[in-house]
């Protein structure tokens, strides 16, 4: 099965403007010249079509290396974009969803060098840059932004609290705590994320609020809507959550199985009963990707 892991990103601007001024105070001055610093792009990548008899889905990452099989095209655009929900995607074809794709990528020599010295959120900011270059490449992608207001769920703290379990300092990754003074035992350190052991059952492991509303977004049972963080819980969580997933929801690809009948709670209790959180129905301002052109690539 996949183990998939959701990190919290911040995107990285993707052009950044130098202007230089020539001339001398009272002469006349040469026209402001802009300076481009390229978009971050792979060194070379395969993209084919998923055979019609895949199953499962996976979206990896690797040193010098991005690989998917059997993606849908519009969860390779949700990844690029740094999108937690359907709804934050404006102007999709059908197809975007339905077209699913095997990507082979790699890193010139330069970025996994460089990449040495980042830590994972700034690698995997930069390997969003880099995906959007090769949409623009191959699938000829143009978006543009917009803000409108939509339905949300709102995760807020439910009544008697939280019940998830505060990340330990000692537990947490490099990038989330200072290093060891010389001489001290370097602190034990695990991974971040949210493990997916199937659907209605999720396991977080030193998992902040931005990374558990990435994840709740993303469930069938959230109706495509954008959950925003609204619980003031600045802290790293160790968690579960179980739920029996509903009647009609799936997130299955071709020739996956259904989820086993369960008697479990529904989404919603789970979240109260498990966690100690609860969603909310709400409107509010939300960034958009509307996608302006979009096309099928050619062959490699």
């Amino acid at each position: 099965m996949l183990v998939q892991w959701v990190m919290n990103e911040k995107l990285l601007p993707l052009i950044l403007l130098g202007v230089s001024f020539g001339g001398e105070c009272g002469a006349a001055q040469a026209p402001a010249v802009a300076s481009v610093t390229p978009a971050p792009a792979f060194d070379v990548a395969s993209v084919k079509p998923s055979s019609a008899d895949a199953r499962g889905q996976s979206l990896l990452m690797s040193q010098g290396r991005f690989t998917t099989e059997n993606e849908p095209l519009k969860g390779l655009i949700q990844f690029a974009y740094n999108l937690k929900s359907d709804d934050e995607l404006i102007g999709a074809p059908g197809w975007v969803d339905s077209k699913r794709f095997d990507i082979e990528a790699k890193e010139d020599a330069a970025f996994v060098e460089e990449a040495k010295n980042l830590s994972s959120e700034q690698r995997v900011s930069r390997i969003r840059l880099m995906v959007q270059a090769l949409l623009l490449d191959r699938f000829h992608l143009q978006v543009s932004h917009q803000t409108r207001e939509l339905p949300v769920y709102a995760l807020v703290i439910a009544r008697g609290g939280p019940k998830m379990t505060p990340t330990p300092v000692q537990d947490l990754p490099p990038s989330r705590t200072t290093p060891p003074a010389p001489g001290d035992t370097p602190p034990r350190r695990r991974g971040s994320g949210v493990r997916m052991n199937g659907r209605g059952d999720l396991m977080g492991m030193a998992a902040t609020m931005d990374v558990l509303t990435t994840v709740l977004s993303h469930q069938p049972e959230t109706g495509g809507r954008l959950v925003v963080n609204k619980t003031a819980l600045t802290g790293a969580y160790d968690w579960t959550l179980k739920w029996t997933p509903d009647p009609g929801t799936s997130m299955a690809g071709p020739g996956d199985a259904p989820p086993p009948e369960s008697t479990g709670p529904s989404f919603f209790t789970a979240i109260q009963e498990q966690l100690g959180l609860k969603l909310e129905s709400q409107k509010a301002p939300v960034a958009v990707v509307v996608i302006d052109h979009i096309e099928l690539p050619s062959a490699n």
